[in-house]
């Protein structure tokens, strides 16, 4: 595939779901870039938010409590950020999301819309916000399940497929955009004791440790591909 030019640092980094397993590894290995600036929402109240000491030592990290899926909390602590870096936002990681599993005969509305809620609602969110804020990137973690479906993950996996979409609109109105479509992290987020890792193995998914996982996430961002 075509390569992307060399990603820039102007800017801070807003990342979303940033304190989950594979949001503090992102956060982490974003970090070791000497001049990063981290943005993380969340809904947890500040107070009780603990951000990791590794990611503090790393580099400057600033938590905010906001709800993804409200534009008007976004924008107040994205507005609150550039203000106190004297910096713009420069880039969007998008890794908040629900998993719901069970039958899709058992997914009623009011569930059905919590299981999309974080992921589409926020994706669609951040892409309202960099219409005035601009940005140089724009990543949504996204997993195999859009693409493949999932027994028992019909709301994960459509929700997955609308921010594979997502990509491709942004790309068709000339924005910055890239969609991830993730296996499992070992022990990492949702997977995190999960009792059937040997079953997705036999299925033939692929687990990721860190360490591969991130070479991925380095590789992706690097290639001009939606």
């Amino acid at each position: 595939p075509p390569r992307a030019g060399a990603p820039t640092h102007d800017g801070f980094t807003l990342l979303t779901g940033g304190l989950g397993g594979v949001g503090t590894e992102i956060a982490a290995h974003l970090l070791r870039t000497p001049g990063t600036r981290l943005l993380i929402v969340g809904r947890t109240p500040a107070a009780e938010a603990v951000v990791p000491p590794r990611l503090r030592e790393l580099g400057e990290v600033r938590y905010a409590r906001a709800d993804v899926t409200d534009e008007r909390q976004v924008r107040a602590a994205v507005e609150a950020a550039a203000e106190a870096w004297g910096t713009p936002l420069g880039s969007v990681l998008h890794l908040a999301g629900t998993l719901v599993e069970r039958p899709v005969s058992e997914l009623d509305t009011a569930t059905w819309r919590r299981a999309l809620q974080a992921k589409v609602r926020g994706a669609w969110t951040l892409h309202r916000i960099t219409a005035d804020h601009p940005v140089g990137s724009f990543v949504t973690f996204s997993s195999v399940n859009g693409f493949f479906g999932g027994a028992m993950n019909a709301a994960y996996a459509a929700a997955n497929a609308c921010l594979d979409a997502l990509a491709h609109y942004r790309r068709g109105l000339g924005l910055p955009a890239q969609s991830l479509a993730w296996s499992m992290w070992r022990e990492r987020g949702v997977s995190r004791g999960y009792g059937l890792t040997a079953l997705t193995e036999a299925r033939g998914y692929r687990l990721l440790d860190v360490t591969a996982a991130l070479r991925s996430f380095d590789l992706a961002r690097s290639l001009d591909e939606p």
